[in-house]
């Protein structure tokens, strides 16, 4: 009889490669015998799918995933759009999300999910100052430029500035392709000046209005949810709950400029690429902006935690439906994260596949 890991491996199609990392976990992590699991999990376990959970947490093999877990392989390079393995992963540019011990919290009760910021993985000096490029060498000329997220949507001005070129990586952008990972060069141009914080939350809460009225197009669980939101808008809670899902779907987005040509960016043509017909902006001002939404999210994620604990413990007077929805949207942000995370935890191939093409350039 197949051992339960190997039931789970088959059941939800995970690749070889992230099959053995999960067995090397087990013994390395946790000085588990591997052929110990796969002997005497195989005597007491069925065929069922969720008997090895069952086992694992019987016998308190069972922990929360922590940095050291969930991080790929190999080390370097950290994160391939913004240089460190604390970004996101989405379609149209490779992230990947880590988080690091105690940033979970998964029960809304507890008052460190409410005081040490949940997001706080978004916020380690280390990599905030990757993602600022705090040490490049910026000219003096200042040209202002008007990038967004989506064509025909808001649009947000930034001053960007000339900077000096030490390694390839300031000026390469990786991307999804129908054939699989490739690259474009950008232009080496910085912010010359950070993006006001009210500015960028005017652009943000620009976004949350069109989310709400593309809701109104299908009937989606999500738009559904949305759709009851858009009937509490003037509660605070509903506002930083909408405002944190609307930044986080911009964080996995990707920046573009609105001119093609602007700051010597072409548009991509290749139709097999998630980026084309955009005109992407350069490697290291979307990591700058990225970094700015980062810190946005973890803002409004602490503000909704605690503001949903203080009403569900204080018995704060808020209508029962605007809390639901609330907290839906806060966990569905979560969600998300989670997900992207396990595109690069089920397969390491990926993070290798973007380590060699990296390296070959």
């Amino acid at each position: 009889m197949s051992y339960p890991l190997e039931l789970w491996k088959q059941y939800y199609n995970i690749s070889d490669s992230a099959h053995l990392d999960l067995l090397l976990i087990l013994q390395q992590q946790y000085g588990i015998d591997i052929a110990a699991i796969t002997f005497d999990l195989s005597m007491t376990a069925t065929n069922h799918i969720f008997d090895l959970s069952e086992v694992l947490t019987q016998a308190e093999l069972l922990h929360q995933p922590t940095t050291a877990l969930l991080e790929p392989v190999p080390a370097e390079p950290r994160n391939f759009r913004h240089g460190d393995h604390h970004g996101r992963f989405d379609a149209r540019t490779s992230s990947v999300v880590t988080y690091p011990n105690g940033a979970q919290h998964e029960n809304i009760r507890d008052k460190a999910a409410d005081e040490q910021k949940p997001c706080a993985r978004w916020q380690e000096l280390p990599y905030e100052k990757k993602l600022a490029w705090e040490d490049l060498a910026i000219g003096k000329s200042i040209l202002t430029v008007d990038v967004q997220h989506f064509r025909y949507g808001p649009t947000l001005s930034v001053n960007c500035s000339p900077f000096e070129v030490v390694n390839s990586e300031q000026v390469r952008l990786f991307h999804k392709t129908t054939r699989g990972w490739a690259s474009v060069d950008t232009t080496a141009f910085a912010l010359s000046e950070s993006v006001d914080d009210a500015i960028l939350d005017s652009y943000i809460g620009e976004h949350v209005a069109l989310f709400l009225h593309q809701a109104v197009a299908d009937s989606t669980w999500l738009n559904v949810v949305l759709n009851h939101a858009s009937n509490y808008l003037e509660d605070d809670l509903i506002q930083r709950a909408l405002r944190l899902w609307s930044a986080h779907r911009l964080l996995m987005q990707g920046w573009q400029l609105t001119l093609p040509g602007s700051l010597g960016m072409p548009p991509v043509t290749d139709p097999s690429s998630f980026l084309f017909n955009t005109t992407p902006a350069p490697r290291v001002i979307q990591n700058q902006l990225d970094r700015r939404l980062e810190r946005y999210c973890a803002d409004q994620e602490a503000e909704c935690l605690k503001a949903l604990s203080v009403t569900m413990l204080g018995r704060y007077r808020r209508d029962w439906v605007a809390t639901f929805i609330s907290a839906v949207m806060v966990l569905h942000t979560r969600e998300r994260d989670i997900f992207r995370l396990l595109y690069w935890t089920l397969d390491t191939s990926n993070v290798r596949r973007i380590y060699l093409l990296s390296r070959a350039r």
